[in-house]
């Protein structure tokens, strides 16, 4: 890792584990860990950055945490599919479903302010929905990722195309 690329993440995770509002989530709770399980038939792969009293914890990084642009810029880049993803996941790997499901996105450059975001039962339902039809895809054309596979890297890869 870069010298500067060091300093600035060491400098967002200061950020991060000096604000009241994320103290208990950054020392609490378990993670990272990966969940492996079938969905629709497709073997998946996903990885929890932090799961705190039953919630999922995700971490992003941004060029923008405000509300006005990264609730905005969710369904263009795919971050509702990918919730919908990680709570299927969830689900498969601890037999309920989450308490909640936040994401914690903080900006890349400084100051490097954090925000976090509830994930609503309306965003869940456009991204499960998303899945849904990805899963099909995936089936349908016989697609393999992975090693046959299926993780939040290749549904990257699947956007794009």
């Amino acid at each position: 890792i870069r010298g500067n690329d060091y300093d600035a993440v060491t400098a967002m995770r200061e950020v991060i584990s000096s604000n009241e509002n994320y103290q208990y989530m950054f020392n609490n709770g378990e993670g990272p860990f990966f969940v492996y399980a079938d969905l629709a038939g497709v073997p998946c792969k996903c990885k929890f950055e932090k799961i705190v009293d039953g919630s999922i914890w995700d971490y992003m990084t941004t060029s923008d945490a405000s509300p006005e642009f990264f609730v905005r810029n969710q369904t263009r880049t795919g971050v509702y599919l990918r919730l919908a993803f990680m709570w299927q996941m969830f689900k498969k790997g601890f037999g309920k479903e989450p308490e909640n499901f936040f994401i914690l996105a903080q900006e890349k450059e400084a100051p490097y302010i954090p925000e976090h975001y509830r994930i609503t039962d309306e965003a869940l339902k456009i991204g499960t929905h998303q899945l849904k039809a990805l899963l099909t895809q995936v089936l349908l054309n016989l697609v393999t990722f992975n090693r046959y596979l299926l993780t939040l890297k290749a549904l990257s890869q699947l956007l794009v195309q």
